[in-house]
């Protein structure tokens, strides 16, 4: 059941991530939002490469 939870908050990380990314007119506060999503992806092995991290302003 515990593992379960996890997963489902990693997809809601991705999903909002993945949401945050695509809005082309995104506030600094949703960017900010992304780039900490990013992180806690990559931190999670979620995400490989950090440029893309650094890459979403």
């Amino acid at each position: 059941m515990e593992c379960r939870k996890s997963d489902q908050v990693i997809k809601q990380k991705v999903l909002r991530y993945q949401e945050f990314l695509s809005k082309s007119d995104r506030t600094q506060q949703e960017t900010n939002r992304l780039k900490e999503l990013a992180q806690e992806l990559m931190e999670l092995g979620y995400m490989k490469n950090d440029h893309k991290v650094r890459q979403t302003s």
